[in-house]
């Protein structure tokens, strides 16, 4: 997880989490999560060569409140999702 998680204020570009994935074929994708407490996460790209990678997920929308905010990834065809939390202070 990277970037500051504050309540009440916008996310920017730099509030990103890293997700690992075993890229089985090459192509475009999407990966997203559900929207938890006023923010998600996203990115959309190609995947040019197979195998394992990490994808950087940007940050949107603004935190309501305080806590920890479970998020489960949402991705294109043959994604196993994986779950990660954020804590917004």
């Amino acid at each position: 997880v990277f970037g500051s998680y504050v309540s009440g204020i916008a996310l920017n570009s730099g509030d990103s989490v890293r997700v690992n994935v075993n890229v089985t074929a090459t192509g475009t994708y999407t990966i997203s999560t559900n929207n938890v407490n006023g923010i998600s996460f996203s990115k959309t790209g190609i995947f040019t060569s197979t195998g394992p990678m990490s994808v950087d997920l940007i940050g949107s929308g603004t935190p309501v409140t305080p806590g920890v905010n479970t998020f489960t990834t949402i991705g294109t065809a043959g994604l196993q999702g994986c779950i990660f939390t954020v804590t917004t202070n």
